[in-house]
């Protein structure tokens, strides 16, 4: 399992049920790299506090939308490795929560 944790030059918005991600060049918000969340990606997102184990947020996911244990296990992976390239999270081993490491989901 994996933890993962927002990256600190984002910040974050709620409109009407989707989640809008904007980052910050200094303190500048930078228009032209924003990302939009829906509403499956809003509630992982929120879970992103690098305490929550990519287990923890998929289990959360099986009971809010009553999907399989598999499904939202897979979702969660592919969530984190596309917010991961983006450079919107840090993934890490819940023993060593400064390490950046490299998932490999199947």
């Amino acid at each position: 399992m994996f933890i993962g944790s927002k990256q600190p030059n984002w910040v974050s918005r709620r409109i009407a049920g989707e989640t809008i991600l904007v980052p910050l060049a200094g303190n500048i918000a930078d228009l032209d790299s924003i990302f939009v969340l829906d509403e499956v990606g809003s509630a992982i997102w929120d879970l992103l506090d690098g305490q929550h184990s990519t287990g923890q947020i998929a289990e959360a996911l099986c009971k809010i939308y009553e999907v399989e244990r598999e499904e939202a296990t897979s979702d969660v992976c592919r969530f984190l490795d596309a917010m991961r390239d983006a450079n919107l999270v840090r993934i890490s081993l819940p023993d060593a929560p400064h390490s950046n490491v490299e998932p490999t989901h199947a």
